[in-house]
């Protein structure tokens, strides 16, 4: 079933789908590369989720957060603790140890701020990008589609902050395989709690990795 079977509002007008792609992109090159604050792009990029959904005049959005699968929740919690499993096997290879704490006092992250941060990256931004990626930008089709490109290409322009090339590429590739699972997932159960949970799985298993290696 899709959203729509499940009584869920319409997608975006198509002037609002076509620009909200490119929100993240400019919270992320102004308030990394512009600004060089990484609360700042964070803020912008939730402002632009919000300005979405006032232009969709969605009352309702929070009925997207719905079909919930016990069973399917392991398979996708599971999923998303694999993103923290595998930076801790290939923290060595990564080449974050000498640049990882210098970059981030330089985005104004370090000490108190940075815990901070990353639990507020793992538990609210989420509930932003699942329903701008799979509520509102999401496709129908049965492979990555634009969106699931769009989705991971943004978090590319974050990590080249921290990792070679050669990194970002297979990051971002995951990300690409991770956003079309989690879109597949919101059409399959109706709604955004799957995706949202191994989302914040992900989320918090890699800022715990993070957390030990700072």
């Amino acid at each position: 079933m899709t959203f729509l079977e499940h009584g869920i509002p319409p997608r975006p007008a198509p002037t609002l789908r076509r620009l909200a792609p490119a929100l993240p992109y400019a919270a992320v090159l102004v308030g990394l590369y512009g600004l060089s604050n990484a609360w700042a792009a964070v803020f912008l990029y939730q402002a632009g989720t919000i300005a979405s959904v006032i232009a969709m005049r969605d009352t309702e959005w929070w009925r997207r957060f719905r079909g919930w699968n016990p069973r399917w929740a392991v398979v996708f919690g599971s999923l998303g603790a694999a993103g923290g499993l595998l930076l801790h096997l290939l923290w060595p290879w990564l080449g974050l140890e000498d640049r990882l704490v210098f970059t981030l006092s330089q985005l104004g992250l370090s000490g108190n701020g940075w815990t901070l941060f990353l639990f507020y990256f793992a538990l609210v931004n989420p509930w932003f990008e699942e329903i701008l990626w799979r509520g509102y930008l999401a496709g129908s089709a049965p492979g990555p589609d634009a969106g699931d490109v769009f989705f991971a290409g943004y978090h590319a322009l974050v990590l080249r902050y921290f990792l070679a090339w050669p990194w970002v590429l297979v990051a971002t590739l995951m990300l690409l395989v991770a956003a079309w699972l989690w879109r597949r997932s919101a059409i399959r159960f109706g709604g955004l709690l799957l995706p949202l949970f191994s989302h914040v799985v992900g989320g918090l298993s890699i800022a715990w990795v993070l957390l030990q290696r700072t």
